[in-house]
């Protein structure tokens, strides 16, 4: 342990801040100053809230989340073509990653739903409806 009376108090309180600003944990602070690690804890949360508005991670993500979201959008409402293209893309890739974690009978829900639909459709004279100009049939 460092002899901390010779350092003034103004310098030990700067070098205290700086360590944890810096990702030193205040378990390894308090173990070579000989701090009480729960008085370290309490100025870094201080200090979590000064840079980031919160200590709280669920509610630091949360608000990274929503500037992601509201960024998005402007670039979607004012981008170039470019940033437009790369955010759908990126918007679809992990749509699609996310669609793949579904559970086998979320899609059989599905292919349920509108082979239901089609049905209903048909039942309703969908199918006794002259075929549209555009089908390939047609041509």
């Amino acid at each position: 342990m460092i002899d901390l009376s010779t350092i003034p108090d103004e310098t030990l309180i700067d070098l205290v801040h700086s360590l944890l600003s810096n990702g030193v944990t205040p378990t390894t602070i308090a173990y070579v100053l000989g701090i009480d690690a729960d008085l370290l804890r309490d100025v870094q949360s201080e200090i979590r809230v000064r840079q980031f508005g919160t200590d709280e991670l669920d509610e630091a993500m949360d608000f990274l989340m929503w500037r992601a979201y509201e960024q998005a959008n402007n670039i979607l409402r004012s981008g170039t073509t470019q940033e437009k293209i790369r955010a759908i893309s990126m918007v679809l890739s992990k749509a699609v990653g996310l669609a793949g974690r579904r559970p086998p009978e979320t899609f059989g829900n599905i292919r349920e739903e509108l082979a239901k639909l089609a049905a209903a459709s048909l039942a309703d004279g969908g199918a006794e409806d002259e075929p549209s100009e555009f089908l390939v049939s047609q041509l």
